[in-house]
């Protein structure tokens, strides 16, 4: 057995980082809109992840973890036929941040649209653009979540 170098041991955290985000990245695109913010957030740092990046993704992990039982659940309408089609719904809702990132000023757009109080579409994600305001960047979000809807 032959003792690892400082250089390997970060290749090798740098690696697990890499699979382990990616597996996550997967859970969040596909059933938890939940992990969408945060795991696109570690995602940034892929390159070059630090100690603090791996205690990070750890902390989404144990909350994973802890919330299995969590999921996306439709309400079933009642009624009869025509009363349960008036009652499926088609919400959006949308946000953002101000931009206030020091490394590019880019805002931060996030947006759900549900279908019968279920989520069928999720993202977090930053703008392509720096907006010079908050109505700005509320505005792109909503312009963003209207394409989706």
């Amino acid at each position: 057995m032959s003792a690892r170098t400082a250089a390997e041991d970060v290749k090798a955290i740098g690696i697990e980082y890499i699979a382990v985000n990616g597996s996550l990245m997967y859970v969040a695109t596909s059933t938890r809109p939940d992990l969408a913010y945060p795991v696109g957030y570690l995602s940034r740092f892929v390159g070059n992840p630090t100690v603090q990046h791996g205690g990070a993704l750890k902390c989404v992990l144990r909350y994973v973890v802890a919330t299995t039982d969590h999921g996306i659940y439709f309400k079933k309408p009642r009624g009869d036929r025509l009363e349960k089609l008036r009652s499926i719904t088609v919400d959006g809702y949308c946000d953002s941040d101000s931009g206030n990132r020091p490394d590019n000023r880019k805002s931060v757009t996030g947006y759900v649209m549900m279908v019968a109080s279920g989520p069928v579409a999720w993202t977090a994600r930053r703008q392509s653009i720096v907006a010079k305001s908050t109505a700005e960047a509320e505005y792109v979000a909503s312009c963003e979540a209207c394409m989706e809807g």
